[in-house]
């Protein structure tokens, strides 16, 4: 490490931002590497991401999904020297194809993802993490993810709002049903005037249709508590408005079965895993209805007055696993 650091030093100057990369770890691993001889041979370090990986959905091992142990007390060991987050990763397989249970995006179409991801960026900042990356969207101008953008996607547009945020409180009310885990973000912008909210349900299920209420309550900063009321919108991702639902149900009305995926069926993109080619076809000939459903994801935007004590409740409903945004502005 110290010859590898010199040399590029040599050859670039000194003041380098330096890191290295633990791929896939397990908590014993990050245990092990922050160890702190290991971490004072390792000098300068400034940069420690991680790859994370969850194997397969579908379990109802609700626990597990989206938590990254060992990370922040690999970060502690580090002294908070440095600069970590997740470089790539997220869920790895799923329901197999024909030949694979692959899920070639790394992540799934159901609303499921949604939610994994908040829970996943929650894990992350709680640890002390900076920053989540992502592989890849069914969505934009590469041509090997153009098409109609996906929960992954928006989930990731929303929690990038959070970029150079501060924390605040915010918490659920109740006690949700068993196997289900409910997470809260928030966070306030530097100049005080607006605030983001994330919150999740997540069961390890791909599918069901059970719904569930709650309220967040926001910890308002100084600067929202005087302005009298605030423009509060609303952006939900479940299965009401996730076109994959769509998908599923007519692709197996059309009688596509999961054998006819090489890859993992849950893949929001089938022209990645479709092996056959009438199903992709299909699948294209459906793919103007999936977008028009897509455009039609906005938020509802209302305006609420602001509480004497200053803390905002909102309600929250799902329809199986999602995620709700808010964003609270003056």
């Amino acid at each position: 490490y110290d010859v590898t650091v010199k040399a590029f030093e040599a050859e670039l100057g000194e003041g380098l931002a330096i890191g290295t990369h633990l791929l896939y770890p397990c908590q014993d691993d990050l245990a092990s590497f922050a160890y702190a001889d290991v971490l004072a041979g390792c000098s300068p370090l400034r940069i420690l991401p991680v790859s994370y990986y969850f194997g397969n959905p579908d379990g109802d091992l609700i626990k597990q999904a989206g938590q990254l142990p060992g990370l922040a007390e690999m970060m502690r060991a580090a002294g908070g020297r440095v600069i970590s987050g997740i470089d790539e990763g997220r869920i790895c397989f799923s329901r197999p194809g024909a030949k694979s249970k692959d899920l070639r995006t790394r992540t799934v179409g159901q609303s499921y993802q949604a939610a994994f991801n908040v829970r996943m960026a929650k894990s992350v900042l709680d640890a002390g993490g900076s920053y989540i990356a992502s592989w890849g969207f069914f969505a934009g101008e590469d041509p090997l993810f153009a098409g109609v953008p996906t929960f992954d996607y928006f989930t990731a547009r929303e929690i990038a709002k959070f970029a150079g945020m501060r924390r605040c409180a915010a918490r659920t009310d109740g006690t949700p049903p068993e196997k289900e885990a409910v997470d809260a973000i928030a966070a306030v912008s530097q100049d005080g005037r607006t605030v983001g909210v994330a919150v999740s349900r997540l069961r390890d299920k791909l599918e069901f249709a059970d719904s569930f209420d709650t309220t967040v309550r926001i910890v308002l900063p100084a600067g929202l508590r005087a302005v009298g009321r605030l423009t509060v919108s609303e952006l939900t991702l479940d299965d009401r408005n996730n076109w994959f639902v769509d998908w599923e149900r007519e692709r197996r009305e059309k009688g596509i079965a999961d054998k006819a995926y090489w890859a993992s069926p849950d893949d929001p993109n089938p022209l990645f895993s479709l092996a056959d080619d009438s199903a992709k076809a299909f699948f294209k000939s459906r793919m103007p209805a999936y977008a028009a459903k897509a455009d039609q994801i906005v938020p509802r935007v209302a305006s609420l007055p602001v509480p004497p004590d200053g803390v905002l409740s909102l309600p929250v409903s799902f329809r199986g696993n999602g995620a709700v945004f808010f964003e609270l502005e003056n």
